[in-house]
């Protein structure tokens, strides 16, 4: 018995047809099922939006790798962007920071860390933001001089960062989440995990390694 016919292609039982503007296109299931995948993966690894983790190797030219070992000033500085769609805010990350060198060569260390406190105890911030649970506080321990063993800890850090010249060919507006773009200054240099900024970026993963070393030097005894 002969298989049926549909605009002279052979059709069987595992055949999909793919019509559009009257003409169809005969697929098996399985073809189909490798294309929704490719449409689906596509999607979420799509080059306009890449992960931010891999920020540094989505550059329109190679990332170079900068030696900020030998600053003199260090900041970070994050922006919050407030969408529910963004997810909820991270919490026991360092929000600010600066280190400084002073005169006499020592660093001194200065951050502010965005916790969960406790409502109706804690100075709760953002509460004017429908997007925002909970209780967000800002706390801000103690200044400190850093020893030489933890000042080359942070030179180590700083002395390979990915930056990425330009990576503007990706900026879609869209926000990384959890809605933190986070700005890092080396003395007169400056570079962001956004890319829509017009400012190098940088990537995501190696600035929340800074960030967890700052945290845990500015909370050490």
């Amino acid at each position: 018995m002969g298989q049926d016919r549909v605009q002279g292609f052979p059709i069987s039982e595992d055949t999909i047809l793919i019509c559009a503007k009257k003409r169809c296109v005969p697929l098996s299931a399985c073809t189909v099922f490798a294309l929704v995948l490719f449409l689906v993966l596509g999607t979420c690894h799509s080059k306009d939006v890449p992960p931010s983790s891999l920020l540094a190797e989505e550059c329109d030219v190679a990332p170079e790798h900068r030696d900020f070992s030998q600053f003199q000033k260090f900041h970070l500085d994050t922006r919050h962007v407030f969408d529910v769609s963004l997810g909820d805010l991270a919490y026991n990350v360092v929000d600010s920071a600066s280190v400084t060198r002073e005169d006499d060569g020592r660093y001194l260390l200065e951050l502010t860390i965005l916790e969960s406190g406790r409502c109706g105890v804690d100075e709760c911030i953002w509460q004017d933001e429908p997007e925002v649970t909970g209780c967000p506080v800002l706390r801000s321990p103690a200044s400190r001089y850093l020893d030489n063993e933890e000042v080359e800890w942070l030179e180590d850090a700083f002395a390979r960062v990915n930056v990425c010249a330009d990576s503007s060919v990706y900026c879609t507006r869209a926000f990384p989440e959890p809605g933190a773009i986070v700005t890092l200054t080396w003395d007169d240099f400056s570079a962001s995990t956004y890319p829509c900024d017009d400012i190098p970026s940088l990537d995501y993963t190696q600035v929340a390694d800074i960030q967890r070393l700052l945290r845990n030097l500015g909370l050490s005894d």
